[in-house]
């Protein structure tokens, strides 16, 4: 597995903006490599998704690790655990709020409903409009011929 790390400090790759959105832009301090954020971009439909399966995966990471204390210096993994916790809620969270502006409803736009008539490999709908029409009945139920 490559140990890749690339951040160029201007968000404009899927990669950066993952890494700005949890906090990976120290190449002296790698938290997940390019790999690892592309395997989530890839799996997940949007960058804040991306962002939150991120940092699940370096509380992951922290969640393995003991606290130590040298002295008076005292490392807690435990906190960063918490932290990329509450980050990847967060992170899912907005991904949920901007979820419903990615979601589409088809047939509402002229234009998708003409396209999607001319695809030949579409599956025709089962329902139509005019599925339990009569025929000799108008569109208000009158009767167009006599019966004799």
């Amino acid at each position: 597995m490559s140990n890749a790390f690339t951040y160029t400090g201007s968000p404009t790759t899927d990669l950066d903006k993952v890494r700005l959105l949890i906090g990976d832009t120290q190449e002296s301090d790698v938290l997940l490599t390019d790999a690892e954020i592309e395997f989530f971009n890839e799996i997940e439909p949007n960058i804040f998704r991306a962002a939150s399966k991120s940092a699940e995966a370096i509380a992951a990471k922290f969640s393995r690790q003991h606290s130590e204390s040298v002295g008076k210096v005292k490392i807690s993994f435990e906190q960063k655990f918490d932290h990329y916790i509450a980050l990847s809620k967060s992170l899912k969270l907005q991904a949920d709020r901007r979820g419903a502006s990615d979601m589409s409803s088809g047939g509402i736009s002229v234009s998708d409903k003409n396209v999607a008539i001319q695809d030949e490999d579409r599956v025709p709908p089962f329902f139509t409009r005019k599925l339990h029409d009569h025929p000799g009945v108008d569109d208000n139920g009158e009767r167009l011929l006599e019966l004799h």
